[in-house]
């Protein structure tokens, strides 16, 4: 799945230099979608040069979310269900977070 526009770009949306890009990089400017542009980080000779930058600093994010906060299911918002798009995601799921007590040092 790829969105029309990132693989085969309209020429009244896009500027000249942009049609000629594509057609550098072997894109047909009205044909069929690359099958690797659904990648979020691409695929290829032309992936992401920062993409191990962006998991670290994801698994970064989540240590630090896990670290200073509790997670709990909010169940006011009713039952969790499934709906199945390119990928499965949860509907109706709801979440509290609350800040966790900071453990005061102990000194010896």
């Amino acid at each position: 799945m790829s969105h029309p526009t990132v693989c085969s770009p309209s020429f009244d949306v896009y500027s000249a230099a942009a049609q000629l890009e594509c057609v550098d990089r072997g894109e047909d400017a009205g044909g069929a979608p690359d099958q690797k542009s659904f990648l979020a980080f691409g695929a290829g000779p032309r992936f992401c040069p920062g993409r191990n930058l962006a998991f670290l600093e994801s698994k970064t994010t989540m240590a630090m979310i896990a670290l200073n906060l509790h997670i709990e299911l909010d169940e006011s918002a009713g039952p969790v269900s499934e709906h199945n798009t390119f990928t499965l995601v949860p509907k109706g799921l709801r979440v509290r977070l609350r800040e966790r007590a900071r453990e005061r040092p102990t000194h010896v």
